[in-house]
């Protein structure tokens, strides 16, 4: 199920929107989404801030020191829709080919109406993703072990033979296996359907409780 909102300007006649969407999600436990010019921002952030890029899509066209910007439109989803239709991984934008992948994906040519045309390009890029997260990316949890495997060896190296060659290697796979561990992190952060909005929450009692998933954190052995 699809809302298509489109908001009024005064907060008194926008009660009969919120009613509405109430009343909808208490009649119908569906996937729904919900998108269009809401009328109204969340918090601060939204009429006034430090972005890398403009995120306001609407202005009083005031003089330059009078003018107001605000982000009205955003989507919506409830719990339904994201078990549903939202697969993806957060992790992969920080990887360096991302970026690439998606583009030359959605760039494909396609005939037919504007829908049809999103619709298959939308269905090029997952498919595409996929395919690169599997040859690319591979396991996280079988390369974290690779990794272990790997710092181990270079420890036992460092101890028979601490030289400068040995060092360097030791401190690239320890790099790596910290991104690995990051990235397994945001698996299980995501997995588990819980935002976090305190930077360090993330390793709480209660985070692990919700994952109930292995967790191996890197540690000074030597």
């Amino acid at each position: 199920m699809i809302s298509f909102v489109y908001a009024k300007c005064d907060d008194v006649l926008r009660e009969d929107l919120w009613d509405s969407l109430r009343d909808i999600a208490e009649r119908y436990r569906l996937p729904w989404l919900i998108v269009g010019d809401l009328n109204y921002i969340v918090d601060p952030g939204e009429k006034k801030g430090d972005y890398s890029k403009s995120i306001f899509i609407w202005r009083n066209g005031w003089c330059p020191k009078k003018r107001i910007w605000k982000r009205l439109d955003r989507v919506l989803i409830n719990q339904e829709w994201l078990n549903l239709y939202f697969r993806f991984l957060d992790f992969w934008t920080e990887e360096a080919d991302f970026s690439t992948v998606v583009e030359q994906a959605w760039n494909m040519e396609v005939q037919g109406s504007p829908m049809w045309k999103f619709y298959m390009k939308l269905k090029n890029t997952c498919k595409k993703l996929s395919k690169w997260s599997r040859n690319t990316l591979a396991n996280i949890f079988d390369k974290i072990e690779e990794l272990e495997h790997k710092v181990e060896e270079m420890e036992t190296n460092i101890i028979v033979d601490n030289n400068e060659v040995n060092r360097a290697s030791l401190n690239q796979a320890n790099v790596l296996l910290v991104r690995a561990y990051k990235k397994e992190e945001s698996f299980w952060k995501q997995k588990s359907g819980v935002k976090w909005f305190v930077e360090g929450e993330v390793n709480s009692k209660f985070f692990h409780s919700v994952v109930k998933g292995r967790k191996k954190w890197l540690t000074l052995k030597r």
